[in-house]
């Protein structure tokens, strides 16, 4: 979600709406899926793992569970959603499913504490984020990279995001949702990066994907992974790939609305996986540093201690002349 500039009002920023968001993106660095380039991109190397996972069968999206008439119910729940705002409200959670609270999902957050990729880009505001509690990052952690991991002022909102939707309504740009997500891709992937060199000397790139986004438009989903490739340049920025994971048009049958709704919830899951191992990786990092230092402190202070004592003790055995 973003909000749409006005007509006629002077913007001296570029949002998904505008045309040249798109390519404002690729001078960036950060590539959305199928954008032209003239090599085959890079796909995260954790690829086919992702998309096993996500397609696993879940025991709540079965003819038990989800009946024809309960897949009857969200057509027709779909079909009366004419605005974005209807569409999140309504449609998306039925496809979330009842547990998605567990996830602490947030909507309408303005993105405003992450340093941004490019001046001239708006601060985003997903329609959807899921990130981790403030609480759960230590603090040595937070004061280093915050402001790639933090997204806004309120720490009760969650932090480190790395799975994101974007949906949009029937009448809604498709295209619109694609440029939201690919820039909410990149901020997860700078994130989860940024967490994942966290006291490193120089950063590592694995080719792997810990991000995912969704786009929601007219009853299709569709889900991508973002990793980080190194710069192309020694004092560049590092590079953006967004990878198509799925696509499936939930409202063609109740056997798609399976495989798309639960393609979701796995990947929430595996999102949330992610940021948990990254997290504590980081926070064990921050607690090795600490105790290092405090260590290589206590015997500064313990070698200068003896100095003083045996400066002392030569003092003392040196007579005292008028």
């Amino acid at each position: 979600m973003e909000t749409q500039p006005s007509p006629g009002l002077k913007v001296d920023t570029s949002s998904a709406y505008n045309a040249n968001f798109r390519q404002k993106l690729i001078d960036l660095g950060v590539y959305p899926y199928a954008c032209g380039l003239e090599d085959y991109p890079p796909a995260p190397k954790n690829l086919q793992e992702i998309r096993r996972r996500l397609g696993r069968r879940r025991a709540s999206l079965s003819p038990t569970n989800f009946s024809d008439s309960d897949f009857f119910d969200f057509t027709k729940t779909m079909e009366r959603a004419e605005t974005e705002v209807e569409v999140m409200k309504h449609v998306f959670p039925i496809v979330a499913g009842p547990k998605d609270h567990h996830f602490s999902p947030k909507a309408g957050v303005l993105f405003g504490r992450l340093k941004p990729m490019a001046p001239n880009l708006v601060k985003p505001i997903p329609d959807i984020y899921y990130g981790a509690e403030f609480g759960r990052i230590d603090s040595r952690v937070v004061e280093a990279i915050g402001k790639y991991i933090v997204p806004s002022r309120h720490e009760s909102r969650p932090a480190v995001p790395n799975f994101f939707v974007e949906g949009k309504s029937e009448m809604g740009r498709a295209d619109v949702a694609m440029n939201q997500a690919c820039y909410d891709g990149a901020l997860g992937a700078r994130a989860m990066h940024q967490l994942q060199n966290y006291g490193a000397s120089a950063p590592v790139y694995d080719g792997n994907a810990y991000t995912i986004t969704s786009t929601y438009h007219d009853g299709t989903l569709r889900m991508y992974a973002t990793h980080p490739a190194e710069p192309k340049d020694a004092d560049g920025a590092p590079q953006y790939y967004m990878t198509r994971l799925l696509v499936c048009t939930l409202d063609a049958s109740i056997e798609d609305f399976f495989k798309g709704a639960a393609a979701y919830r796995n990947a929430r899951e595996w999102a949330a996986e992610q940021r948990s191992w990254l997290i504590a990786a980081a926070n064990d990092t921050a607690r090795r540093k600490s105790a290092e230092r405090a260590s290589i402190s206590s015997g500064q202070s313990s070698r200068i201690s003896t100095s003083t004592v045996v400066d002392a003790d030569l003092a003392e055995s040196v007579p005292l002349t008028d």
